[in-house]
Order: structure tokens, then C-alpha cells, then sequence
């Protein structure tokens, strides 16, 4: 696989990720204005909802140079990234079995890229 496509496919995963996070705060904000109009909660909502804008620009991009069925195997890894930035971020706890699912996961992906195209 080309540099291009596959740093696309890591940026995408990335800003989902981030986008993730920010609807998180998002909610958090909200519950302490009690209000889903707040301006800083709208701000942040707006955040999120543009870097999901220009993620799905950037998969586009991705789709144009690698078969689905390759590219979205690296979506899998928004499952290990956001729980790991709730884990830093929010100190939300993680038990042993979500890393050890979290390892599941990434030995998944590894697993289906390596196979050959048929």
C-alpha cells in the first residue's frame, strides 16, 4: 500500500477518534449548563462536527486508492483509540478485559491485512 493512502486511512481514524472525545466534552459541558444550547457546548459541537466533515473528505480520498473492504478494517482501531482517550481524558476506568479485547482487536486488523487479495 502507497504512504498516502494509508497516512489518509491513520488521519481518518484519528479525527473520528478526536471528534469522539469532543462530543464527549460536548455532553459534559452540557450537563453542567443544563442546556444542549449553551454557546460553549455549540462551540464544541461545531468542532466535532467539522472534523467528521473533513475525515469523510479525507476517506473519500482513501476509497479512491484502496478497496473497501482493506480500508475499513483500520476503522477498527476508533475501538481501542477512544477508550484509551476516555481512559487519559475522563478517567473513565478500563478493566483487564477491555484491553484484553482491545489486544483482540488489533490482532484482528493485523490478522485481515495480512491476508493476500483474492
Amino acid at each position: 500500500m502507497k504512504p498516502g493512502p494509508l497516512i489518509a486511512m491513520l488521519v481518518t481514524v484519528l479525527s473520528i477518534s478526536a471528534g469522539q472525545v469532543l462530543f464527549k466534552t460536548a455532553a459534559g459541558r452540557a450537563n453542567a449548563a443544563n442546556s444542549m444550547l449553551a454557546p460553549d457546548v455549540l462551540g464544541i459541537l461545531f468542532a466535532a462536527c467539522a472534523l467528521y466533515g473533513g475525515a469523510t473528505l479525507v476517506w473519500v480520498y482513501v476509497l479512491r486508492h484502496v478497496p473497501l473492504s482493506a480500508a475499513y478494517v483500520f476503522m477498527s482501531l476508533s475501538f481501542v483509540i477512544v477508550p484509551v482517550l476516555s481512559w487519559l481524558l475522563f478517567k473513565e476506568s478500563l478493566t483487564p478485559r477491555y484491553f484484553i479485547g482491545m489486544a483482540l482487536i488489533i490482532s484482528g486488523i493485523l490478522f485481515a491485512l495480512s491476508a493476500k487479495p483474492g
